[in-house]
């Protein structure tokens, strides 16, 4: 088995690699030009965010690592393996070598015979201890004797030195003795034990022969033995009137000296009909539980699936760091910080493989069981933490991304005729003052002989990014003016060089259309 599941993992592992290798070469990650609009109403910058993430949903990268964590959670389930729990105590030396298994409710034989060989042990005994849900009463001596339960023993079971046999009914007193009671077609020759006898017989260790109605504590509380009718199982069989040979508890012996056994025999009889068994081996006693643990060796194959689905989800998300950059291209636009991208897009993926892992668990424990969903679940919660911090920190957080060289400043000369100092000055201030990207904050103009031009504007759009504009203005051969422009960028976080020349364009933009559209107007008048 380890084997096989080892081969299906390397298959696995070459198929991803393989795809992801085809992925790469194609022209997945081109960046493709968009335009986005300023928007300030919030409501259309969640749709914008909304179809930009719906696109990254829709990524064929993210899909094939769903995909590959789909597949490790089954193989990881596929491979589970688990054992019964066993709890010991010692009890002291009885010198007992059995084991005992007790059914909640009357068990036909024939069906958990199927599921425990019991032709395999040479010692098995049958026990039937029922309560009845009426009484039973019986005409014995001209009195009415009132029965509240039934206990079935093996043939020739001895009480207080009473044999019981299939033509001997036992109560527990000192009333009966050997008296002839008709029940039915059958004639049975009724007789009493000492009370004390019936009330400290145990047919295993610390179970009584008498039926347990409740317990206080840890203490049973039995059925009056003067209440309780004692004879063989095939004869509570006739009177209860069962089709089928029907036992509460059963008594297997084992040779003495026995060191071991295997309980891995009684696993279908526990997950199918949740008994009580105990082995009692001299002075230990064993309790088997119905509820088993992965083995070991489940438990090593579910982390070597979690390390296996780990790094190809790894190298698969890797591949998504361009994707990455374009979404925060666009996402920064519309006022976006580097921490809020990144731990948008990891909330993003980690609601994302937290609803698969939710629905694959759910499917695996319907269709193979509690220890394969225990098994895949390993499987999932460490695969789950670790891809988690690693997109957090390698793919998603920018600052380790991405190589930021930031253009501190730009310059620009101009050459305008026929136009004065002070009204190109005041012209080129209105132009920001009216500009719909840029805040003025700040402001100083001089236009005494030549012209000096300071501006401070923060970009609407993100408010830790600002621009300082510095202009100077001197004649330039006669009428012509020589406008030169010095901008200067700032901002309080890091960001790529094509966000920052995409903003410096913006400006440039506005400065030199606005002026080109000015002195163009002013030459025609």
């Amino acid at each position: 088995m380890e084997v096989v599941m080892m081969l299906i993992y390397v298959a696995v592992f070459i198929i991803t690699i393989t795809g992801l290798i085809k992925i790469l070469k194609s022209p997945l990650h081109e960046v493709k030009e968009e335009v986005v609009e300023f928007h300030k109403d919030i409501t259309s910058n969640i749709i914008v965010i909304y179809k930009i993430l719906s696109d990254f949903m829709k990524s064929p990268i993210l899909l094939t690592s769903l995909l590959i964590l789909s597949t490790s959670l089954l193989l990881s389930a596929i491979s589970a393996q688990s054992s019964l729990s066993v709890m010991s105590m010692d009890v002291g030396r009885t010198g007992t070598y059995a084991i005992y298994i007790g059914f909640k409710d009357l068990t036909p034989l024939d069906e958990f015979s199927q599921l425990l060989n019991i032709s395999e042990f040479r010692d098995v005994k049958f026990y039937i201890r029922y309560i009845l849900s009426s009484k039973l009463e019986l005409l014995v001596n001209d009195e009415v004797v009132s029965i509240y339960a039934l206990v079935g023993v093996p043939v020739n079971y001895t009480l207080d030195g009473v044999v019981v046999s299939d033509d001997v009914l036992v109560i527990g007193g000192g009333k009966y003795v050997n008296t002839t009671l008709r029940v039915g077609n059958n004639s049975y020759m009724i007789t009493s034990v000492n009370l004390k006898v019936v009330e400290d017989s145990r047919i295993f260790y610390e179970i009584p022969l008498l039926p347990v109605q409740a317990y206080l504590g840890t203490k049973p509380i039995t059925v009056p033995a003067d209440k309780v009718l004692i004879t063989t199982t095939s004869n509570v069989i006739k009177l209860l009137h069962l089709d089928k040979y029907s036992v509460t508890d059963v008594v297997i012996g084992l040779k003495d000296g026995l060191g071991s056994y295997d309980v891995e025999v009684f696993r279908g009889l526990l997950e199918g009909y949740r008994p009580t068994i105990m082995v009692l081996k001299d002075n230990v006693l064993e309790v088997l539980s119905s509820y088993g643990l992965p083995t070991k060796e489940s438990l090593l194959s579910s982390l070597i699936s979690a390390l296996i689905s780990s790094i190809v989800l790894s190298v698969t998300f890797i591949a998504l760091q361009p994707k990455v950059r374009s979404v925060y291209d666009r996402l920064s636009i519309l006022g976006f910080h580097s921490w809020s991208f990144t731990t948008l897009l990891t909330m993003f993926v980690a609601v994302v493989f937290l609803v698969l892992g939710v629905i694959m668990l759910v499917i695996i424990n319907h269709l193979l069981g509690i220890y394969s969903t225990i098994n895949s679940a390993i499987t999932f919660i460490t695969s789950y933490i670790t891809i988690i911090i690693f997109i957090n920190k390698k793919v998603f957080n920018l600052s380790t991304t991405e190589a930021v060289s930031v253009p501190t400043s730009t310059k620009f000369n101009l050459i305008v005729r026929g136009v004065d100092v002070c009204h190109t000055l005041e012209y080129i201030s209105n132009l920001l003052r009216s500009d719909e990207f840029f805040e003025l904050r700040d402001l100083d103009v001089k236009c005494d002989g030549g012209g000096f031009l300071h501006a401070s504007c923060r970009f609407k759009g993100v408010w830790g990014i600002g621009l300082d504009l510095d202009l100077f203005v001197t004649r330039h051969g006669g009428d012509n003016l020589e406008l030169s422009f010095n901008i200067s960028m700032w901002s309080i976080e890091e960001l790529s060089e094509k966000q920052l020349e995409s903003i410096l364009r913006l400006l440039n933009s506005k400065l030199l259309g606005g002026i080109k559209v000015w002195t163009l107007s002013q030459v025609q008048l």
